[in-house]
């Protein structure tokens, strides 16, 4: 009986695994369109949630480095997702996501959202 369970257990498993591996394979094929690589999504969503925030601030609750956190707001900034504003008090300009200016809108600035991803629509 038990070798019987473990047996239906792992064919469940095995199951899920493919099938999340399609559905990984096919976010990847939309964010690559997109121009999103899969290690800028927490930056994305943290902005989502938050609204602007500094460098310091992002690499903080991402737990990453400060340069690394640089290298991808220059990234996501001329991929325009991000927009750069300068606060006069500050140096650590805080970053917001979109460029309402521009009318990019909201996550992912307006960009078509993956339809593997329907509750970011």
């Amino acid at each position: 009986m038990i070798k019987a369970e473990w047996s239906e257990n792992l064919r469940f498993f095995s199951l899920f695994m493919e099938i999340n591996k399609a559905y990984m394979s096919k976010c990847y094929g939309q964010m690559t369109h997109l121009g999103i690589h899969p290690g800028q999504i927490p930056f994305l969503m943290l902005l989502s949630e938050r609204g602007e925030m500094s460098q310091k601030d992002i690499a903080g609750e991402l737990h990453v480095k400060p340069p690394t956190v640089n290298v991808m707001v220059q990234r996501m900034e001329k991929a325009g997702f991000v927009s750069r504003r300068q606060d006069e008090d500050n140096e650590d300009p805080p970053y917001g996501e979109g460029a309402a200016d521009e009318g990019k809108g909201d996550f992912l600035c307006g960009r078509e959202r993956p339809s593997c991803a329907p509750g970011l629509q």
